[in-house]
């Protein structure tokens, strides 16, 4: 017991003197921190995509044990986490093709025809504004030089150029390409050796922790990663989901830019909480330049879908996944934006769900402890 005590107090010094150090030579201390995360900036971009690609590995690598399971000529679990990684690649290279020969021509074509549609009707617009005696000279200069069609007209017309244009940009950053494939070969060989990486850690965790200090840092991090991958899947198939029931309805109610309203509700449902609601806003006022009619059938439609995706189909796919109340979500959502922007809005929310849980389990635990029962 007086050992454990005089190492308590060693520990407590060496933090108490490393901190002192930090606050006297602070910008030092910043530089070698700034120093740091430049060095290990390749494994922490690894780490993210490791952590990104690991949910529909997972997801892959299940159904492969499922399909597998039973029967006497097995493969083992190196076998079927190589073969998940491989369909994992795969299928994130299928999603690039598709989205680069399909979607996107078409949301180009959307685009210049919105396009069209804004130089036919900028007349009209211009001259209520003027008649409402507002100064109209800083949005004609805008419009004036908007050159959209001789944008899509370069990105579509020559994919030679395109493609040694960006050869050519590539070769003036070839220090950040460097890191991002170092980061990826990091990335294959953390998802390859994850089961010896964790048990390696857990076997680190319990020689040089307290047995209960090990399973509380064990379970923690089992917490965060169930948590994230929960939400990540969930957030993907909810916007793939909202995304076709958009394009259907749309189509079916002959509103135009179908496709570009749907991709666009797709992408921005990302935004927890404001971005369907942003996306119903940019896709009415589109839709009101062709046709107020088509306007306010589009806003029902969008009204109907997301009554359907919210109630039914939201709380079946993603739901109480991460188990955080809507105060919660919206608290996470709003500091999470003001720190890192979107993707701060995006990961906060199971970063909170994790503190959220661990915080009740705390509280309930102490309560238990103190035979309190709060009504």
């Amino acid at each position: 017991m007086e050992r454990a005590r005089f190492k308590d107090c060693l520990l407590l010094i060496a933090f108490a003197a490393l901190l002192l150090l930090v606050v006297v030579h602070f910008n030092g201390a910043v530089g070698l921190l700034g120093n740091l995360m430049g060095v290990l900036h390749p494994v922490i971009l690894a780490a993210i995509i490791a952590f990104v690609l690991n949910v529909p590995m997972n997801a892959i690598g299940n159904r492969l044990e499922k399909l597998f399971a039973g029967k006497s000529k097995r493969p083992s679990q190196d076998v079927i986490g190589a073969v998940s990684l491989l369909l994992t690649l795969l299928a994130l290279v299928l999603v690039i093709v598709l989205v680069t020969t399909t979607a996107v021509p078409g949301l180009v074509q959307s685009v210049r025809s919105i396009y069209d549609l804004i130089q036919q009707k900028l007349p009209l617009v211009l001259a209520y504004l003027e008649s409402l005696q507002l100064d109209t000279d800083l949005l004609e200069s805008f419009f004036s030089q908007l050159n959209v069609e001789g944008l899509l007209q370069s990105i579509t017309s020559n994919a030679g150029s395109v493609l040694s244009a960006v050869v050519g940009t590539a070769s003036s950053t070839i220090g950040a390409l460097t890191s991002f494939a170092i980061a990826l070969v990091i990335a294959l060989y953390i998802m390859l050796g994850k089961r010896t990486l964790g048990h390696q850690a857990r076997a680190l965790a319990y020689a040089n922790l307290k047995r209960e200090r090990a399973d509380r840092l064990c379970y923690i991090a089992r917490l965060i990663g169930t948590t994230y991958s929960k939400f990540l899947s969930g957030q993907c198939i909810e916007a793939v989901i909202l995304g076709m029931m958009l394009f259907v309805s749309l189509g079916l109610a002959k509103v135009p830019y179908a496709g570009v309203l749907a991709t666009l509700t797709a992408v921005m449902s990302f935004i927890p909480i404001v971005g369907a609601f942003l996306a119903c806003l940019i896709g009415v006022l589109l839709v009101l330049m062709v046709s107020p009619i088509k306007a306010l059938v589009c806003l029902a439609v969008f009204l109907c879908v997301q009554f359907v995706e919210g109630h039914f189909i939201y709380p079946k796919v993603v739901g109480n996944s991460v188990g955080l109340p809507p105060l919660w979500t919206l608290l996470a959502v709003l500091i999470g934006g003001n720190l890192l922007g979107i993707l701060g809005m995006l990961f906060f929310i199971p970063l909170t769900a994790v503190v959220y849980t661990l915080l009740t389990e705390n509280t309930q635990r102490k309560l238990n402890e103190k035979h309190i029962k709060v009504d």
